[in-house]
C-alpha cells in the first residue's frame, strides 16, 4: 500500500459556512410550526415545519446574508458566475423523539441550504446524507459488506448541527433528520435555491426573463 496513490473524481460537495451577523429576530417564529398527525403509524414522530413556505419573504436582509453566501460558495468551490435565488424557506423543529422519517431529496430546486438558527444543539441529532451511488452498488453491481468505513465505501455521512452554521448541499442528495434524543429543541431553516438569468447551451439553453 505504500507505494498507492489515491484519487478521488465525482466528489459531492458539501459547504459550511459559519455566519457572523446576527439572526437572533429568527427565533420571533418559533411557534410558528404546524403539528403533523401520522395516522398510519400513530408512534412516529415526525419533526415540525412552520406553516409558510416562504418564511424568509418576512426577513429579506436574513435572506440576502444566506445567497450571498452561497453565490461566493457557488462561485469559489463550483466555478460558477450564475446568479441565483431563493425560491422555497421553512423553518424547522425538533422535540426529544423526533426525526424527518426517511431519506428524502427537494425536488424544483438546484441547490439547498440549512441553516441552524437555534441557542443550543447540545447532544442535537444529526443531519444524515446518503451516498448518490448506494442504488447503483446495491442494484446494479456487486456490494459487500466493508469490514472497515472509510471514506471510500461509507453509504451514508452524518454532519452535526451546531450554532449560526450553514450547510449547502445539491438538492438531489438524499437527507434526513435522525431521532432527536436532547431535551433542548432543534431549530432549523431550509430553503431551497434556483438559478436565474441565462444558463445552459444550444437546445438546452433557458433563460427566466423569457417568461416575464
Amino acid at each position: 500500500m505504500s507505494n498507492t496513490q489515491i484519487e478521488t473524481i465525482f466528489g459531492t460537495p458539501i459547504g459550511l459556512v459559519k455566519i457572523e451577523q446576527n439572526t437572533d429576530i429568527l427565533q420571533a417564529d418559533n411557534n410558528r410550526f404546524k403539528s403533523i398527525i401520522n395516522e398510519e403509524n400513530p408512534s412516529w414522530r415526525p419533526a415540525r415545519a412552520s406553516e409558510n413556505m416562504r418564511i424568509l419573504e418576512f426577513y429579506p436582509e436574513i435572506k440576502k446574508i444566506l445567497l450571498d453566501h452561497f453565490i461566493s460558495f457557488s462561485s469559489q468551490v463550483l466555478g460558477l458566475n450564475n446568479q441565483f435565488q431563493i425560491s422555497t424557506s421553512w423553518l424547522t423543529k425538533c422535540e426529544q423523539g423526533e426525526e424527518s422519517g426517511d431519506f428524502h431529496f427537494h425536488a424544483n430546486s438546484f441547490w439547498s441550504g440549512i441553516y441552524y438558527y437555534g441557542e443550543n444543539y447540545c447532544e442535537s441529532s444529526s443531519l444524515e446524507f446518503e451516498n448518490p451511488l448506494i442504488h447503483y452498488m446495491k442494484d446494479y453491481g456487486f456490494y459487500i459488506t466493508p469490514e472497515k468505513i472509510t471514506q471510500y465505501n461509507n453509504l451514508t455521512g452524518k454532519i452535526a448541527p451546531t450554532k449560526n452554521t450553514l450547510i449547502f448541499f445539491p438538492s438531489f442528495l438524499n437527507h434526513r433528520i435522525l431521532e432527536h434524543k436532547s431535551e433542548f429543541p432543534r431549530y432549523s431553516l431550509a430553503f431551497n435555491m434556483v438559478p436565474i438569468g441565462e444558463y445552459g447551451e444550444g437546445d438546452s439553453a433557458y433563460n427566466t426573463s423569457w417568461f416575464h
